[in-house]
């Protein structure tokens, strides 16, 4: 029941880690823009945060997202090439490696949703904790012709969190916000 919270740690249990962790997956995905709707119970906002960077196949969803230990590192390099409409930009340094950052979105509620496009396709799946494993993905949506590329993590309900949007501002500002290709 508990293994999720011991091997993800404070990347679930700690609101300032959580959302740096989903922030820097998407400079890891090469995104330039990083969208978040901040949650209030009250107001019954739930979270969203929403990248523009090279999304994932099906493929790629699979095997980052269900490979319980997945090493960014071995898989990607220690650097994320741009997608192909930004090819003259620069490989960025990846802050990922461990691939402890997805389970992040365990921070903002259980289930939750990912949204992801690439090549033409966009796919949407339900990530739980689960009952015999430590999480369950279950596709949920696709369709076809789909234009760009990107991920959208998006909570299921307005769970509340103990850090306001502008204590998140500080926290993500002191980080990210030295690139003026990378606007969150």
């Amino acid at each position: 029941d508990r293994f999720l919270d011991r091997y993800a740690g404070p990347i679930i249990s700690d609101t300032a880690v959580a959302i740096v962790e989903l922030v820097a997956n998407a400079w890891d995905a090469y995104a330039t823009r990083v969208d978040i709707i901040w949650p209030k119970r009250t107001e019954k906002i739930v979270f969203t945060i929403k990248d523009n960077g090279k999304g994932m196949t099906r493929e790629q969803f699979q095997r980052r997202w269900k490979t319980l230990d997945y090493n960014r590192a071995i898989d990607e390099g220690s650097k994320s090439t741009p997608p192909d409409d930004l090819s003259d930009a620069p490989a960025r340094h990846a802050y990922g490696r461990n691939g402890k950052g997805r389970h992040a979105a365990f921070r903002f509620s259980d289930p939750y949703q990912v949204r992801t496009w690439r090549d033409g396709t966009e796919v949407t799946y339900e990530v739980r904790r689960g009952t015999t494993q430590p999480f369950d993905v279950k596709e949920i949506a696709s369709r076809v012709k789909v234009q760009g590329h990107g991920t959208e993590i998006t909570a299921t309900a307005s769970d509340g969190v103990s850090l306001d949007a502008e204590a998140v501002r500080e926290v993500l500002g002191t980080r990210f916000l030295a690139d003026p290709n990378f606007v969150v």
